[in-house]
């Protein structure tokens, strides 16, 4: 009698996942070295430290700190710390901070994406450098930007998009000297939600043929807290408050504005120039310096359903046709 031995399956092996340590505990010390050593796919942990180095992301990979996120620090001044140049991947829970000294010094952003779509979330952003931003988003990327802190004290912007798309949700965003969000280079569908946007210059800043979504974010202390130029843009559910003007849209934009709170801007609460396509319905315009809504001769913009409330000025300014 022979008898059939089964055959017993190999035991399963779980992939490593490398520590990186900077006092030596971990397999590696540094985060660079243990990216280069990784496999695709793999998920590298930082454990708490200051960690001076550039990191270049050119595999999938998780890279997520582990500890308290102020504890666990990269840090770079000459470059981008961080570059993600790769199809897939995750940066979470980890501090990245671009260490240029003085505002005049240009240095690189804290996380350059020029490919691919990483869910960038959890983390403490910054710079202090005179021009980059904070993320830089270009080359076709379309990250997910999530749940950060994201602090410019120099003259860049927090998050710019150039020829990209994008998510740009649920972030606490703050530029001393530029914009919160730029939108630029025909950016096409990006979406920025439920963001607290602080910045001098203008809070969401959408140009140059691009298109965006903008809706249920908090923005204020801006010169403009949405400004639009030669793009597309939907506007919904914002509260924009505290700015010079609440809503800018400038020659050869089109779009929508819908279901938004603006109150309590120095200037006009929505300024619309010439050449501009755009229906303004359903907004509540509250204590603005100037009017609710100034509108240029002839503008063909339509307007429904706004409710106007202590508007300086007046609600709605229609400039009058000279007559013959």
């Amino acid at each position: 009698i022979v008898r059939k031995v089964s055959e017993v399956p190999a035991p399963k092996t779980e992939p490593v996942t490398p520590v990186v340590d900077s006092t030596g505990r971990g397999q590696y010390a540094s985060v660079s070295e243990a990216a280069a050593a990784a496999d695709p796919g793999n998920r590298i942990l930082v454990r708490p430290g200051i960690y001076r180095e550039h990191l270049t992301v050119d595999k999938p990979l998780e890279l997520i700190g582990d500890g308290k996120t102020d504890e666990i620090v990269l840090a770079y001044s000459t470059d981008a710390v961080i570059s993600f140049r790769t199809t897939i991947g995750r940066i979470a829970n980890l501090t990245i901070r671009q260490e240029k000294k003085r505002k005049t010094d240009l240095g690189g952003a804290a996380v350059d994406i020029s490919q691919g779509r990483l869910i960038l979330e959890n983390c403490l952003l910054f710079s202090n450098a005179a021009a980059a931003p904070v993320v830089m988003v270009r080359g076709g990327a379309d990250p997910q930007i999530t749940h950060n802190k994201i602090v410019h004290e120099g003259g860049g912007a927090g998050v710019l998009m150039g020829e990209a798309r994008g998510l740009v949700e649920n972030n606490e965003i703050s530029a001393k000297d530029n914009f919160g969000v730029a939108i630029i280079a025909g950016a096409g569908g990006t979406i920025v939600r439920q963001n607290r946007i602080r910045a001098r210059h203008i809070g969401v800043s959408v140009t140059d043929k691009s298109t965006a979504t903008v809706d249920g974010n908090d923005i204020s202390e801006s010169n403009s807290g949405i400004d639009v130029s030669a793009s597309e843009i939907t506007v919904t559910r914002n509260h924009i408050f505290g700015c010079g003007t609440g809503i800018r849209l400038d020659q050869g934009s089109r779009g929508r504005v819908e279901d938004n709170e603006i109150a309590k801007n120095k200037r006009n609460g929505i300024e619309v120039e010439s050449g501009v396509e755009v229906a303004i319905v359903n907004n509540v315009l509250e204590g603005n310096g100037a009017y609710g809504i100034a509108l240029p001769s002839g503008s063909s913009a339509s307007l429904s359903k706004n409710t106007f409330r202590g508007n300086v000025a007046g609600e709605i300014k229609e400039p009058q046709t000279p007559k013959s």
